[in-house]
């Protein structure tokens, strides 16, 4: 066991209550922000997986920027706007859980 799960399991004197209950709300904050950043490294995976197929077409000649210049600019909105939101969501939501 290392010394964090040993020094969470611990029953602390009196006098040092808080500061462990302090510890263990950091220590589930990190937890927290490790599974955030697994997420929105997942999204980036995606999201770079996508933007490698697309440019391949184009490089191949299957897609024509004249045809799919509104597809595009919808595509640019939406995983601009829904990244951000998704950001914004998590941050806010972790900024909300510690006060």
């Amino acid at each position: 066991m290392d010394i964090i799960q040993s020094c969470l399991a611990l029953a602390p004197v009196p006098y040092l209550s808080t500061a462990f209950s302090i510890f263990a709300v950091i220590w589930q904050l990190v937890g927290q922000v490790q599974a955030s950043n697994e997420q929105l490294e997942a999204l980036s995976y995606s999201i770079a997986q996508l933007l490698k197929a697309i440019d391949g077409e184009y490089r191949q000649g299957r897609l024509q920027p004249a045809g799919t210049s509104t597809q595009l600019d919808d595509l640019h909105r939406s995983v601009w706007n829904n990244s951000l939101i998704y950001v914004f969501k998590l941050y806010s939501r972790e900024f909300r859980k510690g006060y």
